[in-house]
């Protein structure tokens, strides 16, 4: 029947065929003849960082088994559809609302409407810094100036692990993470890498047969120095010594990291008082060695090669072939820097060569 409003009433059921009255259902119902849908909207938390999650749940009563749901933030429609919403994606201040559209036909008005508002808070800026690489040893300032609460992990290598713009010092290559937070408890997070390159030896000097030279092997640059000043166009790993002085070397790898050796202090150099004699010339030539400029008596000219360590790798004789010219068959030694060995006017000579 229509227009039935009011309570007290129960239902019982009556059928024809078979002829039935059933009891009634035993408690009294309210009958309207319509009702409103209403709604509810919560938030939790209902104040958040930019892209943290938000729960809504909208509760919702006398809508029906089968109620619509659309929802809105800032007036704009998100397409979603039930009474639970998740966001993770609102920035500074959003209102969002929800509308219920009831499913009873005596719903009157049909629609319920709720809405929230969400504070976001803006996350601080981090900045650790730029990757960068050290020598070993060498220190870098990383982060830069936030005034807010800052924390470095690990602490390892860093002067102040709670500061805006700690310095590092890391034995080895390191990963270090900043997390900054502001006043509103929002935390953000960065990370810098400090590469290291591995330590350098120390460099020590040797004097073999009067010429300078390490034992380390390295691959870079090497510049040498007589009593501070540079040795023009030097640039191997030995050096012939040619005044007395202190000598020292600095070498620099390919990453620019560098390391320098001992002071080595020459007093007197066997060939200082020789002013008449030429300078003796050594060549490799295919198939033989060659000398010239040698002041010798006699046809034959003993020599000795030395590797750079000083071991003995050779004792012979060179022939003369001019007035002043001496040679010898093409000896076989492997690749690197040799001595050789002579006496010239009396004076025991060293001239310095590499073998390819």
């Amino acid at each position: 029947p229509n227009n039935l409003n009011g309570n007290g009433y129960r239902i019982r059921v009556i059928c024809n065929d078979p002829a039935l009255i059933s009891p009634d259902n035993g408690y009294d119902v309210r009958i309207q003849s319509s009702i409103s849908p209403t709604v509810s909207l919560e938030s939790s938390p209902s104040n958040v960082c930019d892209g943290a999650p938000v729960n809504l749940l909208a509760e919702v009563s006398a809508a029906g088994v089968n109620p619509q749901y659309s929802w809105t933030i800032n007036g704009g429609a998100v397409n979603y559809q039930a009474s639970s919403l998740t966001l993770d994606t609102l920035t500074n201040t959003a209102t969002v609302g929800i509308t219920v559209t009831s499913s009873l036909a005596c719903a009157s008005p049909v629609t319920g409407n709720a809405s929230t508002t969400i504070q976001v808070s803006a996350n601080p800026p981090a900045f650790a810094g730029s990757d960068t690489t050290l020598c070993a040893g060498e220190s870098v300032q990383l982060g830069n100036e936030s005034g807010l609460l800052v924390s470095w992990e690990p602490a390892t290598g860093l002067s102040d692990a709670t500061s805006d713009q700690p310095i590092a010092s890391p034995e080895s290559t390191t990963v270090y993470q900043l997390t900054v937070q502001n006043n509103e408890g929002c935390i953000s997070y960065d990370t810098v890498q400090v590469s290291v390159n591995p330590q350098l030896p120390e460099l020590t000097l040797i004097n073999s047969f009067e010429i300078l030279t390490i034992a380390e092997e390295l691959e870079g640059t090497f510049t040498w120095y007589l009593n501070g000043e540079v040795i023009i166009d030097e640039t191997s790993d030995s050096l012939v010594i040619f005044a007395p002085g202190d000598y020292s070397l600095l070498f620099e790898d390919a990453f620019g990291c560098t390391t320098s050796s001992n002071v080595f202090t020459v007093n007197t150099v066997a060939t200082e008082s020789i002013e008449t004699t030429p300078e003796p010339i050594f060549t490799i030539n295919s198939g033989y060695w060659q000398l010239d400029r040698i002041e010798a008596v006699g046809n034959t000219l003993s020599v000795r090669v030395f590797d750079m360590s000083g071991r003995l790798c050779m004792n012979g004789v060179m022939n003369r072939s001019g007035e002043s010219q001496f040679i010898i068959l093409e000896q076989t030694h492997p690749q690197g820097i040799y001595v050789l060995e002579f006496i010239n006017n009396g004076i025991m000579q060293h001239i310095k060569f590499i073998l390819p």
